[in-house]
């Protein structure tokens, strides 16, 4: 029998039944920073360990911060955090994608199935929505020097046909993902390779 090890996404955490708990993801919740984000400058990299995979840059919002880069009110609207005090943010339009990007403390086991979970809320002043959200694991954190999205497959899909919509509550996404055995890295966000799918206008997500 397999060991089953949940992959909690709040952000991300790797629990065996077999051996005590263990995080595979540094800073899985954003709760750490470097720098304080601001209107300034907001850019993931203000939270430890956390990168962009593509020349499109993304975004970290925490309470403490100003009101551009806040989470009781930020340029995009404002949500509360899930928990804790932080939580990401990826832009998505017609050929402009954002991403968020992390290194995992080590690879995956092979044939092993991993419980995935995170959270999306729709930002207020986003004018459109999508209706994939996805998981690409992969062995390199840069995948591309590219702003207009990556057209992968993702290792793990969400879709939802009526788009994901709601401004108000957090929505939880799950899945189980069966590893191949040389995942390093994981990118996070929505990923162009069906149209179908893509932005029906530009929007902005709070990703936790």
């Amino acid at each position: 029998m397999k060991a089953f090890l949940p992959f909690l996404f709040a952000f991300l955490s790797f629990i065996s039944f077999y051996t005590s708990a263990q995080n595979l993801v540094q800073n899985s919740d954003f709760e750490l920073f470097s720098k304080m984000p601001s209107g300034t400058h907001n850019g993931i990299d203000c939270a430890k360990y956390w990168r962009t995979p593509t020349f499109a840059s993304n975004d970290y919002y925490h309470v403490d911060a100003d009101e551009l880069a806040g989470t009781s009110k930020n340029r995009f609207g404002k949500q509360t955090p899930h928990s804790g005090k932080a939580y990401g943010g990826i832009c998505i339009r017609e050929e402009y994608v954002e991403y968020l990007a992390i290194n995992l403390l080590d690879t995956l086991i092979k044939d092993q199935d991993y419980l995935v979970e995170f959270y999306i809320s729709k930002a207020e002043k986003s004018k459109g929505s999508v209706n994939e959200f996805g998981i690409l694991f992969t062995d390199r954190i840069k995948w591309s020097i590219t702003q207009t999205g990556i057209s992968e497959k993702p290792s793990v899909d969400f879709t939802n046909k009526n788009g994901y919509t709601d401004t108000k509550e957090w929505i939880k996404l799950s899945a189980i993902y069966h590893a191949k055995g040389f995942e390093t890295t994981l990118i996070l966000g929505h990923f162009i390779y069906d149209k179908q799918k893509g932005p029906k206008k530009s929007c902005h997500y709070y990703m936790r």
